[in-house]
């Protein structure tokens, strides 16, 4: 959470356990997901912000579901946003293996864009090696309410801090999200021939 957004700082809902990441506005998008990925435990890890909504009852079980169609835990899944749809992952999910096996959640570097774009990147390069691990789930809904498409009002959160340099990084770290798929196909063909930690 953004630390001048103090009505989400009182977020609170008893059945689940919340813990709060509360740092400046001005941190990267890549950082705010880094910072948030360590303190997390799950199994899944979902990449998202705060503009969307879930409204489909049992998203979390199709998720669940997608992911159990792979022994080895190694996929990328993602549901509809009702914009995009099927194009661009808005609301990108991992596994915690996943995150590991890359070394992290995202590069921190990363300001505003292309989070997404990197990480389904990697699974399409490791579809080119045969192993298409990208699931869209049509039926699930996670609405991105950007204020480009009307679903809300435009506020400083949208502003960009430097998109020239996401689109450079994002061309810079072709080699690591090749490196990063080559490592997810060993992984999975370990898991195929039975090596244990793969």
């Amino acid at each position: 959470m953004d630390a001048d957004d103090t009505a989400s700082h009182n977020i609170d809902m008893p059945a689940l356990k919340i813990i709060k990441v509360i740092r400046p506005p001005d941190n990267s998008m890549g950082m705010m997901f880094k910072e948030c990925y360590k303190e997390s435990s799950g199994r899944y890890i979902m990449l998202m912000n705060d503009d969307v909504v879930f409204s489909s009852v049992g998203w979390d079980k199709a998720v669940v579901n997608a992911f159990s169609k792979f022994s080895d835990d190694i996929a990328f899944v993602y549901g509809n946003d009702l914009d995009q749809k099927k194009k661009v992952p808005t609301v990108p999910i991992l596994s915690r293996k996943v995150c590991e096996l890359m070394g992290g959640i995202c590069p921190e570097g990363y300001l505003n864009l292309h989070i997404e774009s990197h990480l389904v990147d990697i699974f399409k390069q490791l579809k080119s090696f045969g192993y298409d691990r990208i699931v869209y789930l049509n039926d699930v809904i996670f609405e991105h309410l950007h204020y480009a498409v009307g679903k809300s009002k435009h506020d400083n959160t949208y502003i960009k801090k430097d998109p020239d340099f996401d689109d450079r990084l994002f061309v810079a770290l072709d080699n690591d999200r090749r490196f990063i798929a080559v490592k997810l196909a060993k992984s999975i063909e370990g898991c195929k021939n039975g090596l244990i930690g793969s």
